[in-house]
């Protein structure tokens, strides 16, 4: 029976790393990973690092209070102000080193959002940002010019009933795209896919754009019966019509929540919605004790409802909207529901955060969502909207409607129209979004 040869000391760290091996390794198959940092911040683990041939291990880099990443050197090559490092199976020696410099030297805070870089005496405009998504091409050939020497990875990993190709851990110089194929075997079908650990909906590929950072991806498979099975749990029917579709009678209790806004009441028909989305904190208020019920819906506000329906708390996904500000509070639910096909941008590179939402966008949203979820239904349906207004349903758009009026979750008006071109109120929106959170967390089956 092997041994146990060498066991790394757990290292506690903002990812709670803990590296170990166990089993039989010969004292020359162990590699030497010299760490170490300048002043200002520290690389974790340090020193001397030894690590058995073909295991990994990440290195974490934290700046001090007032200090800044500086560069980063790997095998005498800088990769920049990465906060994090990985070797991917190791065969030989090799050094990292973190060097850092004080920010109130290098910055000065302009007071609106940006910051101008400090000359001596003297200040001057920073060179072009390209830390920041953007839509000029000088700046994106430039990101890809400044990346092209470096070179990052993209670890893949695959559960029982298919496979993932590119296999393993694959390398790419920075600025290219990797594509990743998921092959279910006979009989299986894609259950889900995470992108650096994050729920990505069921595609049947994946592609890494522009790399300029390390990556993981895991693909999920489960049995085309077992597919089928939460298909009919979902409950979409095909070919029918949305003669006499009601809304869901969706049952829910929020007689244990206390109720913060001074401008809605118990007799307000949205009442319950409105305390229910609050309580799943889904949709919030514009003020400690204000819910604004008669505001129209904002882009960005949509964007963390879908973000929080599916109960995320922090997902760092690149921001590829020149118009969302990386101080934004919303700007990682908006990036989240862009990298995973949810909420449309508005124009190229746009996203419009404070750009009004209607009823057929939302649907639209809300359709997105729950293909996201695998909630979603599969292959080819149809159902006939008779409302009056059906005409006036924009192509883009008709899929959502006809899957709101299906699940009921967004039905007829008292006069039998649909008004899909309405801009939706704050109170509309929440009894919208809190039957579109119930029904797909049910059709879903994720707990309520």
């Amino acid at each position: 029976m092997k041994s146990l040869k060498k066991k790394l000391v757990c290292i506690a760290s903002a990812l709670a790393m803990c590296l170990s091996v166990s089993g039989y390794a010969m004292a020359d198959d162990i590699a030497t990973v010299n760490a170490s940092s300048g002043e200002g911040g520290t690389i974790s683990p340090n020193n001397n690092v030894e690590i058995p041939d073909g295991e990994d291990v990440t290195f974490i880099i934290t700046p001090d209070e007032g200090y800044v990443i500086d560069e980063v050197i790997v095998d005498n090559k800088s990769v920049d102000d990465v906060e994090k490092y990985t070797f991917y199976n190791i065969t030989g020696d090799h050094l990292i080193r973190a060097t850092f410099k004080t920010k109130t030297k290098a910055y000065k805070d302009t007071g609106n959002g940006g910051y101008t870089k400090v000359v001596g005496s003297r200040e001057e405009k920073p060179e072009e940002d390209t830390s920041a998504w953007t839509t000029d091409p000088s700046v994106i050939e430039k990101r890809k010019e400044e990346n092209k020497d470096k070179v990052f990875f993209i670890k893949t990993d695959y559960g029982h009933g298919g496979t993932i190709s590119p296999n393993n851990t694959v390398q790419a110089n920075g600025g290219e795209s990797v594509t990743f194929e998921f092959k279910p075997n006979s009989g299986y079908v894609v259950k889900g896919v995470y992108i650096d650990d994050v729920y990505g909906g069921k595609p049947g590929s994946y592609t890494f754009k522009d790399l300029s950072k390390d990556h993981t991806i895991r693909v999920e498979f489960e049995t085309e019966s077992q597919a089928a099975l939460s298909e009919r749990n979902s409950g979409v029917s095909t070919n029918k019509s949305t003669s006499g579709t009601r809304l869901a009678d969706v049952k829910f209790n929020v007689d244990s929540v206390e109720n913060p806004f001074s401008d809605i009441k118990s007799s307000d028909s949205y009442y319950k919605s409105v305390l229910n989305v609050y309580d799943n904190d889904v949709l919030l208020g514009t003020a400690a004790n204000r819910f604004s019920p008669d505001e129209l819906l904002t882009r960005e506000a949509a964007a963390r409802a879908f973000y929080r329906i599916e109960r995320i708390v922090s997902a760092k996904f690149s921001n590829p909207y020149s118009d969302v500000s990386e101080s934004s509070q919303y700007r990682d639910a908006i990036a989240w529901s862009y990298h995973n096909g949810i909420i449309p941008e508005e124009s190229k590179g746009v996203f419009n955060p404070q750009g009004s939402v209607t009823k057929e966008e939302l649907c639209t949203m809300i359709y997105n969502y729950a293909k996201y979820t695998g909630a979603g239904p599969k292959g080819n349906w149809l159902i006939k909207l008779d409302y009056y207004d059906a005409d006036q349903i924009s192509p883009e758009n008709a899929e959502g409607v006809m899957y709101c009026a299906v699940k009921g979750i967004a039905g007829t008006t008292s006069t039998g129209t649909f008004s899909p071109k309405s801009e939706l109120t704050r109170a509309e929106a929440a009894e919208i979004l809190n039957r579109a959170m119930i029904i797909t967390r049910q059709d879903s089956g994720k707990k309520q």
